[in-house]
C-alpha cells in the first residue's frame, strides 16, 4: 500500500473468477482500513476489468470512485 497526498492507496492486479469477487475484495479493504482507496484489476475471460472503491470518510471529503 502506498500513500498519495496522505491517503492510503492500494492498487493491485488480482486473479479472480469474476467481478463479484473483486467487489468483495474492495468491501473487505474498506471494512479493515479506516480511510483509503482501493483499485483492483484483473483479466476475466480474456477481458480487462477494473473495480475501484473509496472509504466513506473520503467520499465526505469529495473523493469518489465513479468514472
Amino acid at each position: 500500500m502506498q500513500s498519495v497526498g496522505g491517503v492510503p492507496v492500494l492498487a493491485a492486479q488480482v486473479k479472480v473468477a469474476d467481478v463479484e469477487a473483486m467487489r468483495e475484495m474492495t468491501d473487505w479493504f474498506r471494512a479493515r482500513v479506516g480511510s483509503g482507496v482501493v483499485v483492483l484489476g484483473a483479466a476475466i475471460q480474456g477481458r480487462p476489468q477494473i473495480v475501484a472503491a473509496v472509504t466513506d470518510d473520503l467520499i465526505a471529503r469529495g473523493l469518489h470512485a465513479a468514472i
